[in-house]
Protein backbone atom coordinates (compact mmCIF):
# COMPACT_ATOMS: atom_id res chain seq x y z
CA UNK A 1 0.00 0.00 0.00
CA UNK A 2 2.59 2.63 0.64
CA UNK A 3 4.72 1.55 -2.56
CA UNK A 4 1.15 2.84 -4.36
CA UNK A 5 0.80 5.52 -2.53
CA UNK A 6 4.45 6.88 -3.09
CA UNK A 7 3.73 5.80 -6.86
CA UNK A 8 0.89 8.06 -6.97
CA UNK A 9 2.54 10.76 -5.63
CA UNK A 10 5.60 10.60 -7.69
CA UNK A 11 3.13 10.29 -10.92
CA UNK A 12 0.28 12.96 -10.20
CA UNK A 13 -0.68 12.06 -14.04
CA UNK A 14 -1.55 8.65 -13.57
CA UNK A 15 -2.75 9.52 -10.31
CA UNK A 16 -5.21 12.07 -11.87
CA UNK A 17 -6.06 9.51 -14.31
CA UNK A 18 -6.73 6.68 -12.49
CA UNK A 19 -8.98 8.83 -10.47
CA UNK A 20 -10.91 9.88 -13.50
CA UNK A 21 -10.94 6.02 -15.08
CA UNK A 22 -12.61 4.88 -11.55
CA UNK A 23 -15.32 8.02 -11.76
CA UNK A 24 -16.04 7.13 -15.34
CA UNK A 25 -16.60 3.06 -14.55
CA UNK A 26 -18.82 4.10 -11.90
CA UNK A 27 -20.73 5.97 -13.44
CA UNK A 28 -21.02 3.63 -16.28
CA UNK A 29 -22.44 1.29 -14.16
CA UNK A 30 -24.94 3.43 -12.53
CA UNK A 31 -26.44 4.64 -16.02
CA UNK A 32 -26.47 0.88 -17.25
CA UNK A 33 -28.23 0.00 -14.36
CA UNK A 34 -31.14 2.44 -14.90
CA UNK A 35 -31.42 1.45 -18.41
CA UNK A 36 -31.57 -2.23 -17.53
CA UNK A 37 -34.06 -1.39 -14.82
CA UNK A 38 -35.98 0.83 -17.38
CA UNK A 39 -35.71 -2.01 -19.91
CA UNK A 40 -37.15 -4.81 -17.39
CA UNK A 41 -39.94 -2.31 -16.86
CA UNK A 42 -41.20 -2.34 -20.08
CA UNK A 43 -41.91 -5.74 -20.40
CA UNK A 44 -44.55 -5.95 -17.80
CA UNK A 45 -48.37 -5.03 -18.10
CA UNK A 46 -49.43 -1.57 -17.75
CA UNK A 47 -50.74 -1.61 -14.37
CA UNK A 48 -47.48 -3.12 -12.51
CA UNK A 49 -45.36 -0.01 -14.61
CA UNK A 50 -47.76 2.42 -13.26
CA UNK A 51 -47.18 0.71 -9.80
CA UNK A 52 -43.52 1.50 -10.35
CA UNK A 53 -44.05 5.12 -11.75
CA UNK A 54 -45.56 5.55 -8.54
CA UNK A 55 -42.65 4.41 -6.41
CA UNK A 56 -40.79 6.80 -8.69
CA UNK A 57 -43.39 10.00 -7.84
CA UNK A 58 -42.79 9.50 -4.20
CA UNK A 59 -39.07 9.16 -4.52
CA UNK A 60 -39.57 12.92 -5.41
CA UNK A 61 -41.64 14.00 -3.15
CA UNK A 62 -41.00 12.00 0.55
CA UNK A 63 -37.87 12.61 2.32
CA UNK A 64 -35.50 9.24 3.00
CA UNK A 65 -38.04 7.65 0.62
CA UNK A 66 -36.89 3.91 0.07
CA UNK A 67 -37.11 3.19 -3.97
CA UNK A 68 -35.36 -0.18 -3.36
CA UNK A 69 -38.14 -1.38 -1.26
CA UNK A 70 -41.18 -0.30 -3.56
CA UNK A 71 -39.44 -1.02 -6.13
CA UNK A 72 -38.72 -4.82 -4.85
CA UNK A 73 -42.65 -5.00 -3.90
CA UNK A 74 -43.70 -4.51 -7.60
CA UNK A 75 -41.17 -7.02 -8.85
CA UNK A 76 -42.89 -9.44 -6.19
CA UNK A 77 -46.20 -8.61 -7.24
CA UNK A 78 -45.31 -8.83 -10.99
CA UNK A 79 -43.95 -12.40 -10.17
CA UNK A 80 -47.11 -13.59 -8.65
CA UNK A 81 -49.35 -11.59 -11.22
CA UNK A 82 -51.02 -10.41 -8.00
CA UNK A 83 -53.22 -6.48 -7.21
CA UNK A 84 -53.12 -4.30 -4.61
CA UNK A 85 -54.60 -5.00 -1.46
CA UNK A 86 -58.10 -3.30 -1.45
CA UNK A 87 -59.20 -0.94 1.33
CA UNK A 88 -61.64 -3.40 2.29
CA UNK A 89 -58.81 -6.63 2.92
CA UNK A 90 -58.33 -9.44 1.17
CA UNK A 91 -61.16 -11.68 0.06
CA UNK A 92 -61.10 -15.17 1.73
CA UNK A 93 -58.88 -17.90 0.76
CA UNK A 94 -56.20 -14.72 0.47
CA UNK A 95 -53.54 -13.13 3.00
CA UNK A 96 -52.37 -9.50 2.31
CA UNK A 97 -48.46 -9.39 2.16
CA UNK A 98 -45.55 -7.18 1.75
CA UNK A 99 -42.28 -5.94 2.77
CA UNK A 100 -41.40 -4.88 6.21
CA UNK A 101 -40.41 -1.30 5.29
CA UNK A 102 -43.31 1.40 5.21
CA UNK A 103 -42.64 2.16 1.22
CA UNK A 104 -43.58 -1.57 0.43
CA UNK A 105 -46.94 -2.05 -1.72
CA UNK A 106 -49.80 -4.50 -0.26
CA UNK A 107 -51.31 -6.95 -2.26
CA UNK A 108 -53.27 -10.60 -1.53
CA UNK A 109 -51.72 -13.67 -2.78
CA UNK A 110 -53.63 -17.11 -1.82
CA UNK A 111 -53.08 -18.57 1.94
CA UNK A 112 -50.80 -21.42 1.08
CA UNK A 113 -49.02 -20.14 -1.60
CA UNK A 114 -47.73 -17.24 0.90
CA UNK A 115 -44.71 -16.10 0.54
CA UNK A 116 -42.08 -16.47 2.98
CA UNK A 117 -39.38 -13.43 2.03
CA UNK A 118 -42.24 -11.13 2.53
CA UNK A 119 -44.47 -10.02 6.04
CA UNK A 120 -47.54 -11.23 6.34
CA UNK A 121 -49.54 -8.70 7.30
CA UNK A 122 -53.01 -8.91 8.78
Amino acid sequence: MRRLIAFLKSNVCVAKKLFVLIGVLIATGVVYSRVARKQEQEKWPSYYQDLAKGCEQRQKTEEAFSMGCCMASVKRMVSGSYTLMPSTGCSTGYRPNGYKCIESYRWCEPAEQADTKAIHRR
